[in-house]
């Protein structure tokens, strides 16, 4: 896995959408799947996006802060779980950046 920590900007996560992304977690990790990055708003000089994240229901994520570690390196993100299915839990990580960092990269 690499080891490298990578700028968890839009810039970045959007080469990430239909990927996967490892959790990790005590005692190893969660495989998620990183559904999709929406397009950033802006407002009052700040960016807005989303990033929407899957993984299995029957290894939940702990509320919080997540390192994730990805092909591109590692990053953390604050998850929160906003959905749940037979199969999957869904979480949701809020961020907001400068619009001159999210054209960056």
């Amino acid at each position: 896995m690499p080891s490298m920590l990578i700028d968890p900007s839009y810039a970045q996560l959007s080469h990430l959408a239909g990927q996967q992304v490892d959790a990790m977690v005590e005692g190893g990790c969660v495989r998620l799947w990183l559904e999709h990055v929406s397009t950033p708003a802006t407002f009052a000089d700040l960016s807005s996006f989303t990033v929407r994240l899957t993984g299995p229901v029957d290894q939940p994520l702990i509320p919080g802060v997540q390192l994730l570690s990805s092909e591109r390196g590692d990053f953390v993100l604050m998850l929160e779980a906003v959905a749940a299915d037979i199969r999957h839990l869904h979480y949701e990580a809020f961020l907001v950046e400068s619009p001159d960092r999210a054209t960056a990269a």
